[in-house]
């Protein structure tokens, strides 16, 4: 029950900054805060690839954690979103690829707030979209832990001594400790 509510709360802010990376590029001149051009709704090519569909991913990815919880679907989620929060973190590095010097743009801030555009519209919304997408994952490879084993019985019906795998990967006796 806690691991659902607590992936449904990680669904949510992931909504939430997937929606701010997918709209602060059209917005953000509005308040002096942009990367590439400096006008309000503009449209680009660079952006839906940067920024639009990054979001869309994530904005997805959250429904489907939020509507489903650590269910298979959910998982599928949060898949979606730590892909999306990928792409928004190294997407800028990689449209190298195909637009010489980066699809980003320049920021028209401060050199201060040149950082933290970057950071508020990629690298630093990316790596909080991934990480909380992450946490939301756990099970989806299905990595199960092993069930308990009942201790070894000896003939009188006691506890009697069980052969463990040591720290160096000896085998080693482990039974109750002598009391003196």
């Amino acid at each position: 029950m806690l691991r659902s509510v607590s992936t449904r709360f990680a669904g949510l802010c992931i909504l939430v900054l997937g929606i701010w990376g997918g709209i602060i590029p059209f917005v953000g001149p509005y308040f002096g805060y942009s990367l590439g051009p400096d006008v309000t709704w503009h449209w680009t090519m660079n952006r839906l690839y940067l920024d639009v569909l990054p979001g869309i991913a994530a904005v997805l990815g959250a429904l489907m954690l939020i509507g489903s919880g650590p269910r298979p679907f959910g998982r599928f989620g949060a898949t979606l979103a730590l892909l999306g929060g990928a792409w928004f973190a190294v997407g800028p590095a990689l449209s190298m690829i195909w637009q010489a010097g980066g699809a980003v743009g320049i920021g028209h801030g401060s050199s201060s707030l040149q950082g933290l555009e970057m950071l508020g519209f990629h690298t630093g919304l990316g790596v909080l979209v991934a990480a909380l997408a992450a946490y939301a994952l756990p099970g989806f490879l299905g990595v199960r832990a092993a069930p308990a084993q009942a201790p070894a019985t000896s003939r009188q019906g006691e506890a009697g001594p069980v052969r463990r795998r040591g720290v160096m990967g000896r085998r080693g006796v482990h039974g109750p400790s002598p009391t003196v």
